[in-house]
């Protein structure tokens, strides 16, 4: 069975933000979700101090990803500090299992990758650094990506990959060669589909009959989370339920 998180901007991104972070704990735990996935864009000030939103997931027993738009690199190539400091301080409150950032501006052999050490070395010590392959031209490149982590692992920098579905649509990647070349490294998935839409993408929940099709590329013990529009509804204890199993036909999607 595979470990299903939910990120929160799954949902109404104007009702996270209204009622906090910690009003969805429950609703996750209850439709049988193992994880919640933080997003430092959606905190507002009701969310802090984070430690208590901590406690709250905590006693709901749900595994924590903190998902920070801060990228690793800067424009210059070089480690982009300071915000990072602000994302460290974080991700220590919370304690999180996963702290998921996107690559930034990396530039293959001049970036030092000593310094993502050092940043790893200031972030909890159970907490695993994962690099997202996201919207943007530099930071959704299947080569500028495969360059990094190759590096990284000649460096021995403990880093992995979060492999999101959807976006390679938006940097016109083809995700089936995505996921060949960037499969030793994904240790983390997230599913959407993206469709276009006259002259818009439109991000959709992903097409059950697409389920084996994309979740056969990676083995099945990783992680998933679904970055698709949910309701606080049954629905999305369905999709829980349909898309945790090995098998598509282990459960069947009844209305």
């Amino acid at each position: 069975m595979r470990k299903v998180i939910i990120p929160l901007n799954a949902f109404d991104q104007n009702l996270v933000k209204e009622q906090g972070h910690a009003h969805f704990v429950h609703f996750i735990k209850e439709i049988d979700a193992q994880g919640i996935e933080i997003r430092k864009e959606l905190l507002t000030p009701r969310d802090y101090p984070l430690s208590q939103l901590n406690q709250v997931i905590r006693e709901n027993e749900l595994y924590t990803v903190f998902s920070a738009p801060v990228e690793l690199w800067g424009e210059d190539g070089k480690l982009n500090q300071e915000p990072l400091n602000e994302v460290v301080a974080e991700v220590h409150q919370l304690n999180a299992q996963i702290l998921k950032l996107p690559l930034g501006h990396y530039q293959n052999g001049q970036s030092e990758l000593s310094e993502v050490n050092e940043f790893i070395n200031q972030i909890p010590e159970g907490t695993k650094l994962m690099i997202e392959n996201d919207q943007t031209l530099h930071g959704g490149n299947i080569q500028y990506l495969k360059l990094f982590f190759e590096s990284a692992l000649k460096e021995n920098v403990d880093v992995a990959m979060t492999f999101d579905i959807g976006n390679w649509v938006f940097t016109d990647e083809d995700v089936i060669e995505a996921a060949d070349q960037l499969k030793p490294y994904v240790q983390y998935v997230h599913l959407k589909h993206v469709d276009k839409q006259g002259t818009k993408l439109v991000t959709l929940p992903m097409p059950l009959d697409k389920k084996n099709e994309i979740l056969q590329l990676f083995p099945n013990h990783l992680p998933i989370a679904f970055e698709f529009p949910l309701e606080l509804d049954h629905t999305a204890k369905r999709y829980v339920d349909y898309f945790s199993k090995d098998d598509q036909e282990a459960v069947t999607w009844s209305n």
